[in-house]
């Protein structure tokens, strides 16, 4: 039944997504052509500087319709008048969280993919090429030197940080969006609320452990104990995240569900 549930939402969630992205593709190669026929003339300059603010507000749009369209999709299909329906069907509860939790994901590298893939495309040479990759060496190495561990292991810590931070950030929607319905008559502000709470309870716990970190990295120049270890404390501080936002909105749908 999972299959099905992710199929309904990956082509519900489609037609609003791909358009964007054909969009972008679009703007994409007509970039390209500008960057290749671009001369001193006026009107080439203004037609160039035109679709380059199209390519970066389709790429902004694409960003903010994907977090936009995964949050409502969670509210709209399981806190309003559609979620009787929902919690009908013959499926548990946490299919029902997990099928939005996957597409959300998938939209969501699908729309970073496009992001860099489309800049790449409209506006790599070889010369800035070099220049980025140079730069990227640079900033691995200084990564390096800080934190100490091959490039590999921190190249892996960096991955696993960006991938339980977008997870995290996704499920914390879910638990405000689950708790905020606890409120009678006032389900979105209680949701901005829990949101907001629990955005800055994270905050303030990275923040103490980074700070904690620098403190005894101050004590000590010379150790790098302390920062060997901050990325993944920060990692398994995200997955523990992950793992209480997904219990807790799985157990507030499944037993104090309030769609009144």
């Amino acid at each position: 039944m999972l299959s099905r549930l992710l199929k309904h939402e990956l082509k519900a969630t489609s037609r609003m997504l791909v358009p964007l992205y054909l969009i972008l593709f679009c703007i994409t190669i007509l970039d390209r052509i500008m960057l290749y026929f671009l001369t001193d003339s006026i009107i080439m300059k203004v037609v160039s500087s035109i679709l380059t603010l199209g390519f970066i507000t389709i790429n902004i749009a694409i960003l903010i319709v994907t977090t936009v369209l995964m949050v409502t999709r969670f509210y709209k299909n399981l806190m309003t008048d559609e979620g009787y329906l929902m919690f009908t069907l013959p499926v548990k509860v946490n299919q029902l969280i997990t099928s939005k939790l996957i597409i959300a994901i998938f939209w969501t590298v699908i729309s970073f993919a496009a992001l860099f893939v489309s800049t790449y495309i409209a506006f790599a040479t070889p010369e800035r090429m070099d220049f980025v990759l140079q730069n990227i060496r640079e900033s691995f190495s200084e990564l390096q030197n800080a934190f100490g561990g091959s490039v590999v292991i921190l190249t892996i810590e960096m991955i696993l940080l960006i991938i339980t931070c977008f997870i995290a950030n996704i499920l914390m929607f879910y638990v405000s969006i689950a708790i905020g319905q606890l409120f009678n008559g006032r389900k979105l502000v209680g949701s901005f609320i829990a949101y907001i709470g629990i955005y800055t309870a994270i905050q303030i716990i990275l923040l103490i452990i980074v700070g904690f970190s620098a403190l005894i990295n101050l004590a000590d120049p010379y150790s790098e104990g302390s920062l060997v270890i901050l990325l993944p404390v920060m990692v398994l501080l995200l997955a523990i995240s992950c793992v209480v936002f997904y219990g807790a909105t799985n157990h507030i749908l499944s037993k104090r569900l309030n769609l009144e």
